[in-house]
């Protein structure tokens, strides 16, 4: 295993525990703290020389887009800010070419969470729903969503961001690639 492999898979471990992080403390607290998404932020920078072909155009490109979608749907109060903020964060990682994977994966795992929430308590759902959020608590807190379609795009094949054909000339992610055949 090459240094730039232990580098990919360290920068990936960390991802990983920023996205856990980040979910557990949406679930518990109901907010996403600033410092995971900074981090995320920061996290993209060694990315760019570890990853397999990270194209920063098409990063940024896909970190604006999300920013401003995520801008939108917190102004229209659909959204947090701080579930705005992380979803920006982690298209940094998906790029252009898998930004709309990582959109309808963090819509679908929302809404399983959402059916999950409406099965368990009913009334407060349509409450909540009835209200527009205003009375009976908060709706889905979506950084869990986040980080399940985050970690999919980074890790999950045929489209992960670590996907690399280049490394065994089969398809999957880079990262399973490198590890050691028995």
């Amino acid at each position: 295993m090459e240094i730039v492999d232990v580098a990919r898979w360290g920068v990936a471990g960390l991802y990983a525990i920023l996205l856990a992080i980040a979910a557990v403390t949406d679930v518990k607290e109901r907010r996403i703290p600033n410092w995971t998404v900074l981090a995320l932020i920061g996290l993209f920078v060694p990315w760019i020389f570890v990853g397999p072909d990270v194209d920063i155009l098409s990063a940024l490109a896909a970190f604006a887009i999300a920013l401003a979608a995520g801008v939108a749907l917190w102004a229209f109060k659909i959204m947090g800010a701080g579930d705005s903020k992380m979803f920006a964060a982690v298209a940094l990682f998906a790029g252009l070419k898998l930004l709309a994977y990582f959109a309808l994966g963090t819509v679908l795992i929302g809404g399983v969470f959402a059916l999950a929430a409406l099965a368990m308590d009913p009334r407060r759902a349509l409450l909540v729903w009835s209200t527009k959020g205003k009375v009976g608590g908060r709706g889905i807190p979506y950084g869990a969503p986040i980080a399940i379609a985050g970690l999919i795009i980074m890790f999950a094949t045929p489209f992960g961001a670590i996907h690399d054909t280049s490394v065994s000339g089969q398809t999957g992610g880079a990262l399973l690639q490198t590890l050691p055949s028995r």
